[in-house]
């Protein structure tokens, strides 16, 4: 079943591949594959990570994600 979110998440994983890497690795081909051990993981996959998560603009990713990293830097050094 497609969705939107996993047509989404399809147009962003082509986009990240579509560098210099993409002729020496078929991500399409990798996600697929992980339909064997579940059908509905590589929609997961797809849907969640590359819809959901890496389509957010860079300012919300990095607004989310600094916080997270700013408190395991302050556990490292409490704990030194």
């Amino acid at each position: 079943m497609t969705t939107d979110r996993y047509q989404r998440g399809m147009d962003r994983m082509m986009d990240l591949v579509a560098g210099g890497q993409a002729n020496t690795f078929d991500h399409a081909k990798l996600v697929e594959s992980y339909k064997d051990l579940d059908p509905e993981l590589a929609d997961y996959i797809i849907s969640f990570a590359f819809g959901d998560i890496y389509s957010r603009s860079r300012q919300v990713l990095i607004t989310n994600l600094l916080p997270d990293i700013i408190s395991v830097i302050g556990n490292e050094c409490r704990y030194r």
